[in-house]
């Protein structure tokens, strides 16, 4: 597995991502798919396509990132703000 190129703590939780893998988030003492959490788990066409992660000034909101689209994570509900896979 390749090292992971962006991490932020958000909410309590720390996430990660790298180009090849998607993201991770640390549940339970271990690092999973952020896709496959107990706990909000991270919608699977954001994961998969997760390379940067950025946390808002004010802390409330998680921005994740990549080649094919952008969601946005304020702690409760996961707002997906484009896919790039529908327009291909």
């Amino acid at each position: 597995m390749l090292p992971y190129q962006d991490s932020v703590w958000f909410k309590g939780r720390l996430y990660c991502a790298n180009d090849a893998y998607g993201c991770f988030v640390l549940e339970d003492g271990e690092m999973i798919a952020a896709h496959r959490a107990k706990r909000e788990p991270m919608p699977a066409e954001t994961a998969i396509h997760a390379h940067r992660l950025d946390v808002s000034p004010d802390e409330n909101r998680l921005l994740v990132a990549g080649m094919y689209g952008a969601t946005m994570f304020d702690g409760r509900t996961w707002s997906i703000l484009f896919n790039g896979d529908l327009y291909e």
